[in-house]
């Protein structure tokens, strides 16, 4: 019986530091691969998570400040293959041709690859270009704080005259 316990506490242990959150700074990163001449692949500093984006001129990059993003679009998987939920993020527009009165206006969206590989669109958020915007992913509100948990990926998207974003923070948790 006791053995039968342990065993048991040490199963619900492992599975609690299985879904440990992790927070990538994205201001390094491994080596991008852009071998197949369009597509680039590269896997965070820490190995949990793979990026996949158009190669582009500039080609998106790490910085001090984060992840420069110069393509349409970037998606982020678990690098284990496995799922995972986001927590929180910031982001900053750092180049749009969209004029709004006396500045450069922006937009970043975010779509989820769910359970049954569909992509899904769950919030986008507007600021001027150099503004952070700061989301927590708690489910308060649908369009500004959506709840976005058991996914296989997701896609961050320039639109509304966005040519840039930096992803300054991330943290998602893989299981």
């Amino acid at each position: 019986m006791k053995r039968l316990m342990f065993i048991g506490l040490f199963g619900l242990s492992s599975l609690a530091l299985a879904r440990t959150p992790s927070q990538e700074l994205f201001t390094i990163a491994r080596d991008a691969d852009c071998s197949s001449g369009s597509m680039c692949m590269q896997v965070t500093e820490s190995g949990q998570f793979t990026m996949h984006y158009d190669m582009t001129d500039p080609l998106t990059t790490t910085s001090r400040e984060g992840l420069q993003v110069y393509s349409p679009y970037i998606e982020i998987a678990n690098s284990n293959g496995g799922m995972m939920d986001l927590n929180i993020m910031s982001i900053k527009i750092t180049a749009s041709d969209q004029l709004a009165g006396d500045w450069n206006t922006g937009t970043v969206a975010l779509q989820v690859l769910d359970r049954h590989d569909n992509w899904v669109d769950m919030a986008q958020w507007s600021a001027a270009v150099g503004d952070d915007i700061y989301i927590m992913f708690l489910g308060h509100s649908p369009i500004s704080s959506p709840l976005v948990q058991g996914v296989k990926k997701i896609r961050l998207k320039a639109a509304n005259g966005t040519t840039a974003f930096t992803i300054g923070m991330l943290q998602l948790t893989a299981y």
